[in-house]
């Protein structure tokens, strides 16, 4: 099989919305539904890996930013992905589900603003970000703005904004959807993923999380090379948390299985 030559309008847009929409799904609560809205995902992961691998062959060798690990990351991560009741397990054994969990996926918690008033400041300006093009947190979402998997659902939005743009040949929205990616990556995603990443690979390193983990760490390398940016300095420790004990699970319908203080909500105090 010979490959094609030129990509269509908006093809390589659309896989990286691919890519973004599979880890947000990585992290968020594995409820039900969730085993197979992955699988499903999943299976358009190989095609969309081919087009970022053929529009970095057809680069200069010094302007290539895919790193070939990336196919290797999601084979790992597809074949730790097998078996739902151990996710489930591990996600609340190692993500959880509040801010006060030990590789928790909040930004907040690990770009110390977990005052209340930065923390505000923050997630205002997230907010904002989301509001710019149009969207907001439904109302049966239960996730705060700064959640990992919201943060990647957005930056898989702008792809496939970016994607439809190209294909109409409407390059000012082009250009508006692409800086706004840029900008989301360099002012949030890419200040604290890396080290949530490390924490997770170092809590989980055979199983399904350290393994999206690091597919993961390799998206954003590429996408951290394609648009120029420096990234995070160093790795980040966690802070004191945003939330007192008594402030965690008292109405979260996950409380049971969450790795955070829970006897009070039991109790009802």
């Amino acid at each position: 099989m010979t490959a094609r030559c030129v990509l269509a309008n908006g093809e390589v847009a659309l896989a990286r919305a691919t890519l973004y929409r599979l880890l947000a799904q990585a992290f968020r609560y594995p409820g039900a539904g969730w085993h197979e809205e992955w699988n499903e995902i999943a299976r358009g992961i190989s095609a969309a890996l081919e087009v970022l691998a053929q529009e970095d062959r057809a680069r200069p060798s010094t302007e290539r930013c895919v790193p070939p690990a990336l196919f290797d990351a999601f084979d790992l991560v597809w074949a730790a992905s097998r078996d739902p009741q151990r996710i489930r397990h591990d996600h609340a054994r190692i993500v959880g589900h509040s801010p006060r969990a030990g590789t928790t996926p909040y930004e907040t918690e690990w770009t110390g603003a977990a005052g209340e008033i930065l923390q505000y400041h923050l997630l205002a300006d997230l907010g904002g970000f989301y509001r710019a093009f149009g969207l907001d947190l439904a109302q049966t979402c239960d996730e705060r703005h700064d959640h990992l998997s919201i943060e990647l659902c957005f930056l898989g939005f702008l792809c496939v904004r970016e994607a439809a743009a190209e294909e109409r040949g409407v390059s000012e929205v082009v250009a508006l959807v692409r800086d706004a990616q840029r900008r989301f990556l360099d002012e949030h995603v890419l200040r604290w993923a890396r080290s949530f990443s490390a924490r997770t690979k170092s809590e989980d390193p055979e199983g399904f999380y350290g393994r999206a983990a690091v597919l993961l760490e390799r998206l954003l390398e590429a996408e951290r090379a394609r648009y120029g940016l420096a990234g995070e300095e160093g790795f980040r420790e966690l802070g004191a948390s945003s939330l007192a004990p008594e402030d965690c699970c008292v109405s979260c319908e996950h409380s049971k299985s969450c790795a955070g203080p829970t006897d009070h909500a039991q109790d009802g105090e």
